[in-house]
This record gives structure tokens, sequence and C-alpha cells, in this order.
């Protein structure tokens, strides 16, 4: 990135300043401001697109008409270019540093005002704001909810209208194949714990409809031992597994089993952008078979890695989600906020590691109360700098 230094002259600071963001665009720096006869004079910088690392300073830009500066040298006329200056690398890179940091700092001042001036302002909506950022959720989100409670209300009330749209806002639902049967197959990352969210659900299936109703396909040869595992459920619950090592197995071993009602594939821990996941995706789906993407993630990663986590597989097809280790997380407004803003409709909750038991239907107004409870007992307080920084120009 390179730095481009501009000196401009107008007759008034209003002008120049307006000439200058128009020229320049809302990202210029004002480096210096002074009075020259005839009107004033500034000095900008704005980062460029070129490899080198040099700052050019441009020809003068004059606005004032046909003022002469009462300097040692003539101003520059329109038809004549100045000459260009550079300067060493070091000093170059010096001042884009400290560029950098002026603009932080002044970001920083500036949000710091806006969020003072909203608390002044909108007392009510700034202590939701406050409420939600506890929960743990991303700023944008907790803005738009407050934003739609009426300033008339009192606090307690806001609050649980606060809380009532964040439960319309997730999306929840049992799906059809847990009473109808299909093929499913759960999809994650390493360590979310599908092969036992798996085990749950083909265990209460099995006690509902009967063990000859579901089959288990082991299609990750990645884990050591996975496909060993996942045989050892079978044994326990009676039910048939069967295991795939390539991606293009996948169809005949389900065709092979289309006398049960509910078939759930076990796969692997990888990256959806993986060669084996991407073979298997689309194997998955293949029109003939039909097969619903069930993502499994726990409720205990953190915003920025659910946030794209999630993003992948959903760009792959994936319409559900289960949260696991519910119980182990220390708040939900990351996992809640993610949901929300990729329109995922949470399925399942798990909260422990006994099959069948530890999970259940996700229930959107369950999960916010859980959330609550949860910031209620760590007693959690929102950084300042957090909530600024939602007012960030």
């Amino acid at each position: 990135m390179g730095m481009k230094v501009k000196r401009y002259f107008a007759e008034t600071m209003r002008q120049a300043l307006e000439i200058v963001r128009e020229a320049e665009g809302p990202d210029v720096m004002i480096l210096s401001n002074r009075k020259v006869e005839g009107g004033v004079e500034l000095l900008t910088a704005i980062e460029t697109s070129d490899d080198g690392p040099e700052i050019r300073e441009l020809p003068d830009v004059d606005l004032r008409g046909p003022l002469v500066r009462n300097d040692s040298k003539p101003a520059v006329s329109d038809d004549q270019a100045a000459p260009s200056v550079w300067t060493s690398n070091v000093a170059t890179q010096s001042m884009q540093n400290e560029l950098r940091t002026l603009r932080a700092l002044v970001e920083r001042q500036l949000s710091a005002t806006a969020w003072r001036d909203f608390k002044h302002e909108h007392p009510l909506h700034a202590s939701l704001v406050r409420g939600l950022a506890q929960l743990g959720m991303q700023m944008p989100l907790a803005r738009a909810i407050a934003s739609e409670i009426s300033e008339l209300k009192d606090y307690d009330a806001a609050w649980r209208h606060c809380l009532a749209i964040l439960a319309h806002k997730l999306r929840t639902e049992t799906p059809g194949w847990m009473e109808n049967g299909g093929i499913v197959a759960f999809v994650g990352p390493a360590g979310a714990g599908k092969s036992t969210v798996l085990a749950k659900l083909a265990a209460r299936f099995a006690l509902t409809h009967g063990a000859d109703s579901v089959a288990l396909i082991a299609a990750d040869n990645v884990r050591i031992a996975a496909q060993q595992q996942l045989r050892a459920f079978g044994r326990i619950l009676g039910v048939a597994v069967r295991s795939v090592v390539d991606p293009g197995e996948v169809h005949d071993t389900v065709a092979s089993l289309q006398r049960h009602r509910l078939i759930l594939i076990d796969t692997a821990g990888l990256s959806p952008a993986d060669d084996h996941m991407v073979n298997l995706f689309r194997e998955l789906r293949r029109p003939e078979l039909g097969a619903v993407l069930e993502l499994v993630v726990p409720a205990t990663t953190d915003y920025r890695t659910l946030s794209r986590t999630v993003q992948a597989y959903v760009e792959q097809g994936v319409r559900g989600a289960v949260l696991t280790r519910m119980d182990e997380a220390a708040e939900l407004g990351a996992c809640l906020s993610v949901l929300v803003e990729q329109e995922l409709s949470l399925n399942f909750v798990c909260a422990g590691q006994k099959v069948p038991d530890d999970i259940e239907v996700a229930r959107a107004h369950q999960v916010v109360a859980r959330a609550v409870q949860l910031t209620r007992d760590a007693a959690s307080v929102p950084d300042n700098m957090v909530l600024e920084q939602a007012f960030a120009p």
C-alpha cells in the first residue's frame, strides 16, 4: 500500500472540506490546515493500492481563483505539474503507522461519543442493548431488536418484549423425519458430537417405531475407531449398521437399506471445502437420495468461529442445526446471533452425553430463557468498549 499526499487551497475552510471529501472520499486523512493569503491550505493523505510503500506528493490544487500564495515560490498553475517528492521507506512506514493509530483513536472517540449521546437520547433502548450484550448477542442484532421497542414502555416490560422478539427471530422446528423417517446426514466440525447425537436420535426413533425401523451408515473414515464406535452403538440398540469408505458408495448403501424408515449417516469432521466432503455433499444432494443435512455444532464455540462454520455448511445445503454441550456453555448469545443471522433452524439441543437422554427438541422460548439464566448465574457485565464499538462510524 502507498500513501498519496496532496495540498488543497480554498477561500474558506468549509469549501475546502467539501472539495476534499468529494475528491478523495470519506477515508481521506487531513494532516494539517493553516491560513494563507486569500484562504486556507489543507494537506491530505489517503492510502493507495500501489505496491510500493512510498508517499507521493501530487500537484497542489488551488480552488481560490487567480490568487497568489505568499511564500517563497509562486503558486502552481493549472497546466503545471509540481515535481514528485519521494520519502524513504522507513519514514513512509512510520507515517502510515501513525495515520492508522490516529484514525483508530479518532474512531474510538467518535464511537464513545455516539454511545454517550445514544444513552442520553434513548435511555431505555440503551439499557436494552446493554442487556442483550450481556447475553452475548452481537451488537447489530441487539440494536435491531431494541429498536423495535417503544420508548414509552417501562424497562421490565420492554425487556420481556425484547426476549420475545429474540425468541420469534430464532427459528425452531421439529423436523418431519423424526416422525415420518427419511435419510439424514449429520455434518459438522470435529469433536462437535455428531456420533453421540446420531445415537441419541436413533435410540428415540427405535423406541417409538421399533429397532428394525432404523439403520446407521458410518461414513467417517478419518477419526480413529469412529466406525467401530458406531457399530457398538448399533449392537446396543439392535439396529443395522453399514460402513462406507468412499463417498461414491453412499448411494448404493442407502439403496440396500430402503426397507428401514430412518437412515442416519455419520460423517467425518472435515472442512466443507475438503475434497472428501465436497464429494460426499455431492452424493447427498442427489435428487434420488433426498438426504437432509443436520449441522451439529457445540454451544461453546465463539462467535467468529461459529459464524464462519455455519456459513460454510449453509452454502452446502444445511438447513437445520443441533446445539451440543449446552451444559458446558457460559453464554448462548453468540450461538443465537449466528442462528438468527444465518436464518438456520435450531432443531435439537443437547446437554450431556447420556443415550438416549440429554437431547430435546429445541423450543425458542426455552433456549432464550436458558441464555438469560446463564447470564444471571455468571453475573457478567458487558465492557463499555464493546458497547461503544457498536456505534463506531
